[in-house]
């Protein structure tokens, strides 16, 4: 947990770092069941896969199966990393995810542009986005490799989630085997709203603010 820490830091600067994490639509057939439910904002029907990645794109966590229309901020309450993030984090270290999800102590976000932050949270920001990157391109780099998930021909729910779970475990095969990433490296489309509010249904909480305002105060 260290070393990983040690990487994400030697590589952008920002301490304590383990992971970044994010959510990004699977697109899917219609379901029979509850189908509306699945039909989420840019159109289509599709299942949320929430996942956290090192700093070599590897995924450390994932949880899919939610709804499409189902907000980033829900998903992560309902998995089980909400719950024992702190301790997966050793009560030492942070993963990083946008502005669409709460702050927490072990769950570091950005500063909000709200048109007046000043040098020390831009510099935090840079940081923060340099460092998070790396989830959108594993995603990117996962639909590249694995093509069917860019639109899985099932209306199954479960069968959906087993295809995007043996394809995360084989994602992180290929990377261990270095394999070659950049015949399927790509910008992942699916990628959600990070602008979007986060939803009242978790607070932002005190010691995850006050570690950012610290992590900020360190930067140069």
């Amino acid at each position: 947990m260290a070393e990983e820490a040690d990487v994400f830091s030697q590589r952008n600067g920002f301490p304590g770092i383990i992971g970044a994490l994010d959510g990004t639509h699977i697109h899917i057939s219609k379901p029979k069941d509850h189908p509306q439910s699945y039909f989420n904002r840019k159109g289509y029907y599709s299942i949320q896969m929430q996942a956290v990645c090192r700093h070599d794109m590897r995924l450390t966590h994932v949880f899919v199966g939610y709804p499409g229309s189902c907000h980033d901020a829900r998903v992560l309450k309902n998995s089980d990393i909400w719950n024992n993030g702190l301790q997966l984090c050793n009560n030492t270290y942070c993963i990083l995810a946008d502005g669409a999800y709460p702050i927490r102590r072990w769950l570091l976000t950005p500063y909000r542009d709200n048109g007046h932050l000043g040098n020390r949270e831009r510099r935090y920001n840079h940081y923060h986005s340099s460092c998070r990157v790396v989830i959108e391109r594993s995603f990117g780099l996962l639909k590249g490799r694995f093509r069917r998930l860019q639109n899985l021909q099932t209306s199954s729910i479960k069968t959906a989630c087993q295809i995007i779970m043996a394809s995360s475990v084989l994602h992180n095969i290929c990377i261990l085997q270095k394999d070659e990433v950049s015949d399927f490296l790509e910008e992942d489309g699916d990628q959600p709203n990070h602008h979007q509010p986060v939803p009242n249904i978790v607070e932002n909480d005190a010691e995850g603010v006050l570690k950012r305002n610290i992590i900020a105060n360190r930067l140069v």
